[in-house]
């Protein structure tokens, strides 16, 4: 019974833990709080999506290695030595795009499989559009690493990127705003690279949408239509 409901829930847990590091990540950087506590925030995130998408043969092994990859590549960065600090920045944000990128479409692939719409599927649904723009901004957060000026910001956000804690939140804000192409203007791409990151994000966003809308349409149509049948 108590797997059953672990399963049937596996998306909010998902999300939960996806909150956590989106929203309260950035809302605590100016307090003191080590970057050891925002990788456990992380960690968690890589447990929730490996047990969301785990329980189904399909993509086990495949989650199961790469999570764990990710995972060691996370923790890594706060055992390397300085001399290495790049290159395992590097590793961390690769692998974690990776695995954001493949859990996000793992998971809009379960909602849009699904033979209703509940609320785990609804959960899955927004879990599937956090992990999506937290994959472009881990790609966000490598070109900055290899090219520092790719991005034109006000006054106030470079002295953010110049610390490895805080680096990650400022391309989630920018991942996001770039996702629901809000486009506040304060954070500019400026090199080749980085708008092309940026407007192909613009699109994958519009699409997502559009994809999950019609998948919701078509499963309560098919479902009225069972409904109909039956009656």
């Amino acid at each position: 019974m108590t797997e059953k409901f672990l399963i049937r829930r596996r998306f909010l847990f998902l999300l939960v833990s996806l909150i956590l590091v989106l929203v309260l990540e950035p809302m605590a950087l100016g307090l003191a709080i080590t970057s050891w506590a925002f990788d456990l925030f992380y960690s968690l995130v890589l447990f929730s999506a490996v047990f969301a998408l785990a329980t189904g043969k399909r993509y086990r092994a495949f989650v199961l290695a790469l999570g764990f990859l990710t995972l060691l590549a996370t923790w890594l960065v706060h055992l390397a030595p300085k001399e290495w600090s790049l290159q395992t920045q590097l590793t961390g944000h690769g692998l974690g795009f990776c695995f954001m990128a493949f859990a996000a479409y793992a998971t809009v692939r379960e909602v849009i499989r699904a033979h209703d719409v509940d609320l785990d599927t609804i959960l899955g649904s927004i879990a599937g559009y956090l992990l999506l723009g937290s994959a472009w901004a881990a790609l966000y957060s490598m070109l900055h690493l290899v090219s520092p000026d790719s991005f034109e910001m006000g006054t106030l956000l470079p002295q953010f990127l110049n610390g490895e804690k805080a680096r990650f939140p400022v391309f989630i804000y920018y991942s996001f705003v770039t996702l629901t192409t809000l486009g506040y203007g304060d954070m500019t791409p400026v090199t080749q690279a980085a708008r092309t990151l940026s407007w192909l994000e613009a699109v994958a966003g519009q699409f997502y949408i559009a994809t999950l809308v019609a998948a919701t349409v078509s499963v309560l149509t098919a479902k009225a239509v069972r409904r109909r049948h039956a009656g």
